[in-house]
């Protein structure tokens, strides 16, 4: 007769403290230029946003009479800062201001780093902990997003209005470990269309129908989770 259940090999209680401080920091400056002409108007936009996080943990293993067996703990240091600059333009061409022409473009530039160690016990002495070295980095990464856009809004006497438009982005990203992993480099573009159908119910109330697509760009714990 044998037993289907595995022989057990290993029993012990494990104790474990993590933290995760975070936090953003933000700074905006806006422009706006208004013309003679009614929704006429020229609008400049500059950010800064810088965030931080700061996870660590402590794990404390312990054996049945509650003697300690290993220890671990762990800090990842990541920094996030992005600049933003973005300009748009906005031009009716007709003289009851229901037809209108935007265009616009905008820059992204991110810096992120992120510096992990892990120290650890060994089993002949549970006190002393030693750096981990395959499980300890510095990673660096780098991302630019520009695009260009621009879309055409018509609305007809009986208030509806349809918006065409277009966005066109090329993205560059370029990252880097310290250590065991060679540095990557991305570059490519994206054609994104838009079509947005509305009606205006009241001044208060509306319906609208639209299609466009979105890119969700990466944080650092999907980058180096």
């Amino acid at each position: 007769f044998q037993s289907i259940n595995p022989p057990l090999t290993q029993e012990y209680n494990q104790v474990v403290d993590q933290k995760n401080p975070f936090g953003n920091l933000e700074w905006n400056l806006g422009y706006t230029r208004l013309f003679r002409k009614p929704k006429q108007e020229l609008s400049l936009l500059g950010q800064y946003s810088y965030t931080f996080d700061n996870t660590r943990y402590v794990s404390n293993q312990f054996n049945l009479t509650n003697q300690p067996l290993y220890r671990e703990t762990s800090t990842n240091l990541s920094r996030n800062p992005q600049w933003t600059w973005q300009v748009d333009y906005t031009h009716p061409f007709s003289s009851n201001g229901r037809h209108v022409f935007e265009v616009g473009a905008k820059l992204v530039r991110r810096e992120v780093s992120s510096v992990y160690e892990v120290y650890h016990s060994q089993s002949e002495n549970v006190t002393q902990l030693i750096l981990s070295n395959d499980r300890s980095n510095t990673f660096k990464y780098s991302q630019q997003v520009m695009a260009g856009y621009a879309s055409v809004k018509l609305t007809n006497r009986k208030l509806w209005t349809l918006q065409l438009g277009t966005r066109l982005e090329n993205t560059k990203m370029y990252g880097q470990f310290k250590t065991t992993i060679p540095p990557f480099q991305v570059d490519f573009q994206n054609l994104i269309p838009s079509v947005v159908l509305s009606k205006e119910l009241t001044p208060q109330q509306s319906i609208k129908v639209s299609y466009t697509q979105r890119i969700s760009r990466p944080m650092i714990w999907d980058l180096n989770p």
